[in-house]
């Protein structure tokens, strides 16, 4: 009986969600699009303090508005937090559930994307099924279209996505420490790494700058983490959602970050491609700066 109401439950939100977007009218925002070859995206990060929503039409007008204000800034690249859809689907326990929960989150982001004329990077999800972590990840390309990956537990090959600009692949924090497991998306030309995980809490951030800080240094690309922050379903999260890049370019190898670890914070950074410093004197000086960093935390 209890998986009975539960499906008719998602039926009911797949039929609520049609309903609403069918109504919703996107106007896209006009800004130039017009970048040099040396730009490489405007990029938009979501950073979203967790609120249980009540229903479909909080979490599509939330959405909505959050990467309304990313877009009226010059944005074409927007990033989601991991785990989102735990705004609306609070009990999700097998593959079964996964299914249709990626129907209806697919089904709104690819109108948002389409609408505003933008990539919408949407995040992870992952469940357990058999005594295995299955993980899924979402690209909503403008013209509406969906690019799904799925994977079946960590340290597999990495994800890559492409964009009509760079590759980008999601990680989570145990995989960004592998540096072996990062080079090989590296050598596939992927340009973003996006930390595909919750925020450690560690005020120090000595998580992030094992992780995510560290191998845009050794590796001259950018990376970007996301967060969902505040008193969540898996416990109170603190952390600061931010955008990483080459110590030479940047100063402490921040391009921007959120203004605190707790709160809805937007951030936006234009990024232009990185070239003519993988030479071995920029690279010892990275790796210098990174063990600078750890030794003093």
């Amino acid at each position: 009986m209890y998986f009975i109401w539960k499906k008719i439950k998602y039926v009911r939100m797949l039929s609520e969600a049609g309903r609403i977007l069918s109504g919703l009218s996107i106007t896209r925002i006009e800004h130039d699009l017009s970048r040099c070859e040396e730009q490489m995206a405007d990029v938009g990060v979501i950073q979203i303090e967790y609120v249980k929503m009540r229903n479909v039409k909080d979490f599509i007008l939330t959405s909505l508005n959050l990467i309304r204000d990313l877009v009226v800034k010059g944005c074409d690249f927007i990033v989601l937090p991991y785990g989102l859809h735990g705004f609306l689907f609070h009990d999700p326990k097998n593959l079964k559930d996964l299914e249709r929960i990626s129907e209806i989150f697919s089904r709104i982001f690819s109108k948002i994307a389409k609408g505003f004329g933008i990539w919408i990077y949407g995040g992870e999800f992952r469940f357990k099924f058999k005594d295995r972590t299955h993980r899924r990840f979402f690209l909503f390309s403008p013209s509406g279209k969906i690019e799904v990956r799925t994977l079946s537990g960590e340290m597999e090959n990495p994800p890559i996505f492409e964009t009509d600009r760079f590759s980008f692949s999601p990680m989570s924090s145990e995989e960004l420490k592998l540096y072996e497991f990062v080079k090989m998306a590296v050598m596939k030309g992927v340009k973003i790494l996006i930390r595909s995980d919750h925020p450690s809490g560690n005020s120090k951030g000595l998580e992030e700058r094992k992780g995510l800080w560290s191998r845009c240094l050794q590796f001259n690309i950018y990376g970007v983490s996301a967060y969902i922050v505040g008193n969540t379903p898996w416990g109170v999260l603190r952390g600061q959602s931010g955008i990483y890049g080459p110590y030479w370019i940047f100063k402490d190898g921040v391009v921007k970050k959120a203004k605190e670890d707790f709160g809805t914070s937007l951030i936006h950074a234009k990024l232009r491609k990185i070239t003519g410093k993988n030479d071995r004197l920029s690279i010892a000086f990275n790796y210098g700066r990174i063990l600078e960093v750890m030794f003093k935390e």
